[in-house]
């Protein structure tokens, strides 16, 4: 097993032992707020989704949510050889992913001449995605980017390598007007922060970076190639930030890039997109929701820049 995916499984149980007890009550306010969050994402062009409504009870059927993606050595793409999504019974605390047989088959199948990274989480756009203990711990600005972002999955019709970029700037740039909305000045600076650290800035390092480790596998064998790119990412002080510790170990670096690319990509375009329309949100969102299921990385760029020179305020 990589290292990385040790520490990926090792991490929801250390952070369980530390966690605090969720109450009745705790699960109901986090209902309260996916209500609210929900009737102001409607308000902005987000459908409103069955996602993250209901709170999870002990003894009742629950899934996590595992993704494995997987490219080929020395490629860094949105394009990927695969995507594997398994849908796990237990919460990510309880299950040991590697140990379910759809997952062994996949390891096996790409064992030899693919990276492969993997992400397994109590939370997706699944309509069986639950209000869990570990989403009632988490930070209320996360609470609601996650809701937000995950609800945009359903009206975004883009193919999933431009919908999750896509999804997580209008994520972001939705938190922070949730937080303006309700005036919550605390919410609204820790949004527009993360805006910055897990959105913008990445995504500008991200794409920058990317250009270059290309260059990289295609003038070094493949394990110098790599040694050289994880030593490369601390030159880019935004998306090592996004992404250690796992740039720490020597795993393959292809997959997570390319994982990264598919959620970082179009951030930065987003945001700029945004500023340009002085925050006009809902145009942006009504104009994402008319982007076809078919389209290539060129038509869609064609189709942001064709908006951003016909948009009037």
């Amino acid at each position: 097993m990589h290292s990385f995916m040790r520490g990926l499984l090792l991490a929801p149980i250390f952070l369980l032992a530390c966690a605090r007890v969720v109450s009745h009550d705790d699960f109901l306010r986090t209902e309260q707020l996916s209500r609210d969050v929900k009737k102001f994402g409607e308000s902005i062009g987000i459908d409103s989704t069955k996602v993250l409504t209901k709170s999870y009870k002990k003894g009742e059927r629950v899934f996590s949510f595992m993704w494995i993606w997987v490219q080929k050595n020395g490629v860094i793409s949105a394009e990927l050889v695969d995507r594997v999504y398994i849908k796990i019974e237990g919460l990510v605390e309880d299950t040991n992913p590697l140990e379910h047989p759809r997952v062994k088959k996949t390891f096996l199948k790409y064992s030899s001449g693919y990276s492969l990274f993997y992400r397994h989480e109590n939370q997706s756009s699944s309509t069986d995605s639950l209000i869990t203990p570990s989403f009632v711990r988490e930070r209320q600005r996360r609470q609601v980017e996650v809701i937000l972002h995950e609800d945009l999955h359903h009206s975004v019709g883009a193919p999933y390598r431009i919908d999750e970029s896509i999804s997580t700037a209008l994520g972001h740039l939705a938190t922070v007007k949730f937080f303006e909305n309700i005036g919550d000045a605390t919410g609204l600076e820790e949004a527009k922060s993360q805006l910055r650290a897990t959105c913008r800035g990445p995504s500008r390092d991200l794409n920058t970076f990317v250009v270059r480790a290309r260059r990289l596998f295609a003038t070094f064998p493949l394990k110098e190639a790599r040694s050289r790119i994880r030593s490369m990412i601390r030159s880019y002080p935004s998306y090592y930030r996004y992404r250690w510790p796992i740039t720490k170990d020597g795993s393959p670096v292809e997959a997570m890039l390319s994982h990264d690319l598919v959620y970082l990509k179009y951030c930065d375009s987003i945001v700029e997109l945004y500023e340009h329309t002085g925050g006009d949100l809902k145009s942006i969102i009504t104009f994402v929701r008319t982007i076809p299921d078919e389209i290539t990385d060129e038509e869609f760029e064609d189709l942001l820049l064709s908006f951003r020179v016909s948009y009037v305020r």
